[in-house]
């Protein structure tokens, strides 16, 4: 089997290896709503001072995150310092939940425990809380630990504050940063705030702490050191009503027409899914002439986007049949105007008139699975007036992503797999833009299954996971087990007389390759899983190099191509040890890349990585009829044993036990570096993103296993660390496994694992 004791032999010389310092190891169209998350600071502590009065001395630290909306009630939490009096980093998470957003995060540092004693350091900032908890800076880059020292380069009042009218105790945030950007807590009172203009809507102490006076805009700035801030506009609300505009036309006689129409639902909806939907009812008055009516919200709303829509009734109080509705995207401003999400003018709902555009709202989304989900849609008029149009109206279609989403001409949406659809409807020959609509699942977390694999496997059309398991795997042993990653449950199994080993999905999604212990490659009928072919790859190809098959890479754009990797016994490779196999036929040139190895999205380069020939190389081959031909390379450095390489297509991703370098996919040139991540890495791209998923894990440490999201294009990491906690093992492979989720298969102990993580950053 693979994973017996050679590769137990390989952990412990890996082991070895970090021992001496190198080394790596191998419905009606309603928005999802998003999850409640607990949120997580982090605190770099000084060395720890014995005065009382220095921002050092600190040993507490009261955090609070507000959001600037006022959708959410404030998040507070209290993070005590260890007994560690030297300089260190902890982190503190929230024990109350929020939803995920935009908010200002403030903290006071205290000279005793539990927020106790002597306030001795402040600090704010706008953030972002992310799905997972994740505190960012607000444009979603990793926020760095709060910090005690350093030299103040600059002020800044945090954007996007709200102050309510009447209240006369909101205080304000600012940081002081450092040269890097880092916050930097600093003494109470060193704050001094003034306002710059807009004195009639607010009012300010020095200390920050403003009062509402009347809804409109101030301007604000803080001081420290000398340093002044660049002005800030601070807003001054108060919740609102909002109210509906609907120009009646003359009163028809025909019951079926809309201008029959009596009564109308009307209905905003919070896209965000903060607030609960704002309903209300509006009756025709007894004028049957053509006539505009306003109908206002009976409870107070928050400024910001909705979704309106409307329905018309025959007959008054909502009775009767329905003759007409309507949706629109709109936004309702501080003093209560609704309008269109631009700002620009909302027109009265009309009855009569021509249509001139159609619009499926932006922001729909549909759970994977259901059958239910109705979408919404829309017409204007020339003025971008709503139209209130006949039920059955208009026709909807998939225009894209059809293997995501389905939908009926009415607009009832099915959602098939995770990823995203464009959906267009049509009224009167008039179509509309293509607009995406999500198809979201709400499982996120980590699950795990106790099988020792050998391989994984991402089919992305069906949503499965295919996994080869090992000879002595608790569950399903030397077989190819599928897991549907909707249901997060073992679904099916089948065995191909041997033990499999590497997997691949052939270009058109409908056979799988199977490497096995023994050199044969079986490919298995995914439609009946019944195998229809078969390749011996020493038969097939001459002087390949290694016995044993440990990766497949399918050609893209082929159905029946793939590159075959062979290791020896020992698990390193040999000269020759890749091939390209064409529906069983060998091309004649082969390559030597390593261990590692990765294959672009267009099937013209490999990547590989060669501890074992060519000590810390990097090196690639061209792809053509004849195999692989050419090689650009260039020096990794000393990143240690068992380098791991993935290709994007913003640069070719390595990363070893003692760096995480970038190089052009071009010219072997390195183009720059990912923060370094501790331990030993394996990685995998998200296709159509920037962004590559590593999995790392360090000897020692605690959590054991994390995950860490990298943005090749940006050359920085996403969001924190995903602890997976302490499994025994090693990594032996990531990959992706749909949106903001990878797939481990883990190595080296008893039970071996698969972990699927989701809710990645």
């Amino acid at each position: 089997m693979i994973g017996s004791w050679a590769m137990r032999l390989t952990v412990l010389v890996g082991l070895l290896w970090i021992i001496l310092g190198c080394g790596g190891g191998g419905g009606g169209g309603k928005s999802a709503s998003p999850t409640p998350v607990n949120s997580s600071v982090s605190v770099a502590w000084p060395v720890r001072s014995k005065s009382i009065i220095a921002p050092s001395s600190g040993l507490s630290v009261k955090f609070l995150l507000h959001d600037p909306t006022g959708k959410q009630t404030d998040v507070s939490w209290i993070g005590n310092r260890s007994t560690n009096v030297l300089a260190h980093t902890e982190t503190y998470a929230s024990m109350t939940t929020l939803l995920p957003g935009k908010f200002v995060l403030s903290g006071v540092f205290y000279a005793s425990a539990d927020a106790v004693g002597v306030a001795v350091a402040t600090f704010g900032a706008n953030v972002s809380v992310t799905s997972r908890g994740t505190v960012a800076d607000a444009n979603g880059s990793p926020l760095t630990p709060i910090q005690f020292t350093g030299s103040i380069h600059s002020v800044v009042v945090a954007a996007s504050q709200i102050v309510t009218v009447g209240s006369n105790t909101t205080q304000l945030a600012a940081s002081a940063l450092d040269a890097n950007g880092s916050i930097v807590a600093i003494s109470p009172g060193s704050y001094q705030f003034a306002i710059a203009s807009g004195r009639a809507f607010l009012s300010l102490t020095p200390a920050g702490v403003a009062s509402g006076l009347a809804k409109g805009t101030a301007n604000v700035t803080v001081t420290v050191d000398g340093l002044t801030s660049a002005p800030t506009s601070v807003s001054v609300v108060g919740s609102t009503t909002t109210s509906v505009s609907v120009a009646w036309p003359e009163r028809s006689r025909s019951i079926n027409g809309p201008s029959s129409a009596l009564s109308v639902k009307l209905l905003l909806h919070d896209p965000s899914g903060v607030q609960n939907d704002f309903t209300w009812t509006g009756n025709r008055s007894t004028d049957l002439s053509a006539h505009t009516e306003t109908y206002q919200t009976p409870t107070q709303c928050i400024p910001g986007t909705y979704g309106l829509s409307g329905t018309f009734y025959s007959t008054a109080s909502l009775s009767g049949i329905i003759v007409a509705n309507f949706s629109v995207n709109v936004a309702v401003q501080q003093d209560g105007t609704l309008t269109n999400p631009d700002g620009s003018t909302l027109g009265t709902v009309q009855f009569i008139g021509l249509v001139k555009s159609v619009v499926v709202p932006s922001g729909q989304s549909v759970l994977l699975g259901s059958t239910t989900t109705q979408l919404s849609v829309g017409a204007l008029d020339v003025n971008g007036s709503p139209l209130a149009v006949s039920p059955g109206s208009f026709i909807f279609s998939v225009t894209g992503g059809a293997s995501n989403l389905s939908i009926t001409k009415s607009g009832v949406a099915h959602g098939l797999h995770l990823g995203s659809a464009t959906v267009q409807a049509t009224v009167d020959g008039l179509v509309s833009s293509p607009t995406a609509v999500t198809v979201y699942t709400q499982q996120n977390g980590i699950q795990t299954y106790n099988l020792d694999s050998n391989d994984i496997c991402y089919d992305a059309a069906r949503n499965l996971l295919y996994v080869s398991t090992a000879s002595d795997s608790p569950i399903d042993p030397s077989e190819v087990v599928l897991i549907d990653l909707t249901t997060n449950q073992i679904t099916n199994q089948f065995s191909i007389g041997r033990v499999p080993t590497a997997l691949a999905l052939s270009g058109d999604g409908n056979h799988l390759f199977i490497g096995s212990d023994s050199g044969i490659i079986t490919r298995v009928n995914l439609t009946t899983l019944a195998t229809d072919a078969t390749v011996n790859v020493y038969t097939t190809v001459q002087n390949i190099g290694g016995q044993l098959i440990t990766k497949l890479f399918t050609l893209p754009g082929t159905t029946d191509s793939f590159i075959v990797l062979t290791v020896d016994s020992n698990y390193s490779p040999r000269p020759n040890n890749l091939a390209i196999i064409d529906s069983g036929v060998a091309r004649p040139n082969m390559a030597s890349l390593g261990p590692q190895v990765s294959v672009d999205s267009s099937g013209s380069q490999a990547f590989g990585t060669d501890d074992y020939i060519t000590p810390n190389g990097y090196s690639s081959a061209t792809i053509n009829a004849q195999g692989f031909t050419g090689a650009a390379g260039g020096s990794l450095g000393s990143l240690g044993a068992s380098t791991t390489v993935c290709w994007t297509p913003y640069g070719v991703a390595a990363a070893g036990y003692l760096g995480m370098p970038v190089m052009s996919a071009t010219t072997g040139s390195q183009i720059g570096n990912i923060p370094n991540l501790p331990g030993y890495k394996q990685m995998a791209w998200e296709p159509g993103t920037s962004k590559v998923f590593y999995a790392y894990w360090n000897v020692g440490a605690d959590p054991y296993l994390q995950i860490q999201t990298g943005d090749i294009n940006a050359l920085t990491t996403v969001g924190s660390p995903y602890s997976l906690g302490n499994p025994a093992g090693g990594v032996g492979r990531i990959i992706y496994a749909g949106l903001n989720r990878a797939a481990i298969r883990m190595f080296g102990s008893s039970a071996n694992t698969v972990i699927v993580a989701g809710g990645l950053p």
